[in-house]
């Protein structure tokens, strides 16, 4: 069976290693065609894709397929049938660099489960995401956890060959040291014992101390590595253990469940889940019952702990992986199942724009606001990706309303809230607009998160921006600015994002990067400011 498979260029791409998985980005297409006699079937993860091409050459048929991994999926297998014929092709989907990057991406979701704990993100094989639902058990927690199974390795190896040490004082009953001075307890304990103190008389007279073959009570300072990070570091460690051994038991019992409805792909997809937990617990007891982490107490991580944590980047990392590693990537439905609660990427960098844009309007309009959620979404329980909903703002009369994914239906429209469209329908990721005391709107501006970089991506993302400022209307009034915003600034956009093409256009690039900035809202404060001041008279 001749089996090719190819990136959107059309070669052959990179592997890691000479039997390792192909190296693919999130978003890049991943052609697969397979030449044979018959009709070839494609499988990723025991499901099957049926979007194929099939095309004859003499007596030979070729079936091909082109699959979009829209979010990063780690590692996933795809497998190809033909009558009796069978080959495994291995991927590793990773995050794209022309969007956030690996680095950027662990950082963004570091960022999101500190505000959300919990957040279900996970990882997936593509837009099969969903299909998963109700027809198997916990699909992207092992993903998660095999994703990160070699930056596990590195940080316990890391951990070993750099521990942190711990100078601990003691007290001993031992032969006299006469390398330090006797401290008050050591000359209190020889005055107590006669016999010492005879006995230390008389080989100083003798001008033998060296013989003196009495124990005393005296300090001795002890190197260990039982440091109050390592043993956080035990607990972390033991605790995920014991969630992992609590999943690999909901697998086991998936699998045996033959009433459960998820049939015996479902069954074995759960074997297979089941096996990539097993290299983890083998390097988890492993790394437990070794140095550093042997005989230590575990310790929940304390105030005074913390600080030396941040310190040692060795533990800092593996304090970091392990926390990714325990992220659930899933949530249970209403009813109790189990869904898989995955995210794509552009959907978690909305998140984090929503988040900044409230902690940025906070911090300018000061405590004299008072802040309401009207609807989704909800700052501390955010779990879908943000649906349309309201922040309110209000200081006496005045109002501003933050507003995620607004419809502005084809003008003549039937909102009930005066959005309207010149052209089509559209749906723009923010609106921020200011009330007046009689609730009459004062201005609106339109805000668009858009998490793609090159250049050709931002430079379209404005074409859009400058669609939607020139079509839509709120209460027939136009938004006053319209911006993009993106995670970082490549060549050939920075006009976009300068301070001069703002004040001159109220329009362009905000840039909102992963490391906090209090600057990337200038343009909009600037907006507020001049929305919220009162009006003047001539």
């Amino acid at each position: 069976m001749d089996v090719l498979i190819t990136d959107k260029s059309g070669r052959e791409p990179a592997r890691d290693g000479p039997d390792g998985p192909y190296i693919f980005a999130e978003g890049d297409p991943i052609n697969i065609s397979v030449t044979e006699e018959d009709i070839a079937e494609l499988e990723i993860e025991g499901f099957g894709i049926e979007d194929k091409k099939v095309s004859r050459s003499d007596n030979m048929l070729t079936t091909g397929w082109t699959y979009f991994p829209k979010t990063f999926a780690g590692l996933s297998r795809f497998r190809v049938t033909c009558g009796d014929l069978c080959a495994s092709i291995d991927v590793d989907i990773a995050p794209s660099e022309n969007k956030l990057g690996k680095e950027a991406f662990l950082d963004l979701i570091d960022e999101l489960e500190a505000r959300i704990p919990g957040l279900p993100w996970g990882v997936s094989p593509g837009h099969f995401r969903s299909a998963f639902s109700k027809r198997s058990a916990m699909i992207a927690r092992p993903r998660v956890i095999e994703a990160f199974l070699e930056d596990l390795k590195k940080a316990l190896r890391g951990l070993r060959f750099d521990p942190l040490l711990y100078s601990r004082q003691e007290r001993e009953i031992r032969r006299m040291s006469y390398t330090r001075r006797p401290d008050i307890q050591t000359v209190q304990h020889l005055a107590q014992s006669p016999q010492a103190a005879v006995t230390w008389h008389s080989m100083v007279r003798a001008k033998e101390v060296d013989l003196l073959p009495i124990k005393i009570n005296q300090a001795v300072s002890r190197i260990t590595h039982d440091h109050p990070v390592t043993r956080y570091l035990v607990w972390l460690l033991r605790r995920l253990l014991k969630d992992l051994e609590i999943l690999g038991q909901y697998l086991d019992k998936a699998k045996m469940d033959r009433a459960g409805g998820i049939g015996d792909q479902g069954r074995a997809y759960c074997n297979m889940l089941s096996e990539k937990l097993a290299p983890v617990f083998k390097l988890l007891r492993e790394s437990l019952n070794r140095p550093p982490l042997l005989g230590l107490k575990p310790s929940p991580l304390n105030e005074s702990a913390a600080q030396a944590l941040f310190d040692h980047p060795p533990s800092l990392r593996l304090h970091r992986i392990a926390r990714r590693m325990m992220a659930r990537g899933l949530i249970p439905n209403r009813d109790g199942g189990t869904l898989v609660g995955l995210r794509e990427t552009w959907e978690l960098y909305e998140y984090l724009v929503l988040f900044r844009m409230a902690e940025g309007l906070a911090q300018h309009l000061g405590t004299d606001w008072n802040w309401k959620s009207v609807s989704n979404p909800d700052l501390r329980l955010l779990r879908e990706a943000p649906s349309m909903g309201t922040i309110r703002i209000e200081n006496g009369g005045q109002r501003i309303e933050l507003r995620t994914q607004v419809k502005f239906p084809r003008a003549p429209g039937n909102s009930s809230e005066g959005f309207s469209s010149l052209s089509q329908k559209r749906e723009p990721d923010y609106v921020l607009a200011v009330f007046d005391e009689e609730s009459e709107l004062v201005s609106w501006v339109i805000l668009d998160a858009k998490f793609r970089t090159k250049k050709q991506y931002v430079l379209s993302s404005l074409g859009n921006i400058h669609v939607y400022r020139d079509s839509l209307r709120w209460h027939s009034k136009p938004p006053a600015a319209a911006f993009a915003i993106i995670p970082k600034i490549v060549e050939g956009t920075a006009l976009y994002a300068s301070q001069d093409y703002h004040d001159e256009h109220q329009f362009g690039v905000l840039h909102c990067p992963l490391e906090p900035d209090e600057e990337w809202l200038r343009p909009v404060i600037a907006w507020l400011e001049k929305a919220l001041a009162p009006p003047t008279h001539d």
